[in-house]
């Protein structure tokens, strides 16, 4: 995937990270793409992932609101806002469509590294520090989450530089176990509420993909 942003960016691939039920497709988007190319390429990682199923909406980083993709101007939009703010990775999700009633639009979970200083200039960080950091954002056993949705958001951010995804094999704010989506990969993670402190933490992991 091309680095670089500015003038020549026409070209630029950035990476989409679509979330739909209880997984995460990870794609790569060029500039360019149709919202017809953009449910192609969904299609080809979950084939529930269609127009006639779902609607597409991608996260504002400068609003931290979902936008829904109608038409390829809106798709063309969300690429070129993305390469203005010098971000490579687009959050998505698919929704279906009975469900969009009450979820048509909604306030996104503060996740993003993206924020509005007092006045009122956007400080972004660079896309390769945000890759370094969540990266790093699971570490192993013992490490300790103020609750299961600040645990949630870690492991997304950490398939996401990885690239990799995951499945929920059991999540709730009790408990929540995550498994490789790929059937045969041994790469895991177990963590659970203390009781002690209600505070969240890792119990188990295999932090190793056994695949390629």
């Amino acid at each position: 995937m091309e680095t670089g942003f500015g003038s020549g960016s026409s070209n630029f691939t950035f990476l989409g990270s679509c979330e739909y039920k209880d997984e995460l497709y990870m794609i790569s988007i060029c500039n360019g793409f149709s919202l017809m190319e953009l449910f192609l390429t969904l299609g080809r990682k979950c084939e529930e992932i269609s127009p006639q199923n779902v609607i597409l909406q991608y996260l504002a980083p400068h609003r931290k609101l979902y936008v829904t993709l109608n038409e390829d101007d809106d798709v063309r939009n969300m690429t070129h806002l993305h390469t203005c703010m010098r971000l490579a990775i687009i959050d998505m999700r698919a929704v279906k469509k009975d469900q969009m009633g009450a979820r048509n639009v909604n306030m996104a979970e503060s996740e993003d590294e993206t924020q509005t200083s007092n006045d009122g200039h956007l400080q972004v960080s660079l896309v390769s520090n945000s890759i370094d950091i969540w990266s790093n954002c699971i570490r192993g056993e013992g490490q300790i989450f103020k609750d299961a949705a600040e645990f949630r958001r870690c492991a997304k951010n950490y398939a996401i530089a990885t690239r990799r995804s995951f499945l929920y094999k059991k999540n709730d704010s009790e408990k929540v176990i995550l498994i490789c989506s790929v059937e045969t990969c041994s790469w895991r993670i177990y963590a659970s509420r203390h009781k002690a402190d209600n505070l969240f933490g890792i119990r188990r992991c295999n932090l190793i993909h056994t695949w390629r």
